[in-house]
């Protein structure tokens, strides 16, 4: 009997990522493919094609994201919000997803909406490469190697 010794978190993981401008998704992607090189990475650039994806996954049985990472400005926090609040919606499939809110904001005001809205964590948006793979780093510590994530055949 060979047992699956793949970390929990690992196993058919993959991470969607929502951002609309692609100079970012280049850097997010690079960065995340050095720390997370088991992971796989998926980008969306707007609301719309993040539904159908997420949808077309549920309807055709394939694995969801474990993860989300949602840039806030799609590119107004207004549509930023809009797809959160369908994610996390109780009615929704997919809110049991973690996301996490990336956004070059500190508005007090954007993090409280974030929140308020069921983001589960939010994150500013650092201005420099090595401070990307920092924030990495502790993304794949404490979201992949210390909390449990649910399995895919849950979602």
């Amino acid at each position: 009997m060979n047992k699956d010794t793949t970390p929990r978190n690992f196993r058919k993981a993959k991470l969607l990522v929502v951002e609309d401008n692609p100079d970012h998704w280049f850097l997010i992607e690079s960065v995340l493919k050095q720390q997370l090189p088991e992971v796989e990475v998926i980008w969306m650039p707007d609301a719309s094609q993040t539904m159908t994806y997420l949808n077309d996954c549920k309807s055709k049985l394939h694995v969801l994201p474990k993860v989300i990472l949602l840039d806030l400005y799609l590119p107004s926090s207004q549509e930023g919000l809009r797809l959160l609040q369908t994610i996390k919606s109780k009615n929704s499939s997919f809110y049991h997803i973690p996301t996490i809110v990336l956004s070059h904001s500190s508005d007090a005001t954007d993090i409280s909406r974030c929140y308020e809205t069921g983001g589960s964590s939010y994150i500013i948006k650092p201005t420099l490469i090595q401070q990307w793979v920092d924030y990495f780093k502790e993304f794949r510590r404490y979201w992949w190697n210390i909390v449990s994530l649910p399995d895919p055949q849950y979602q």
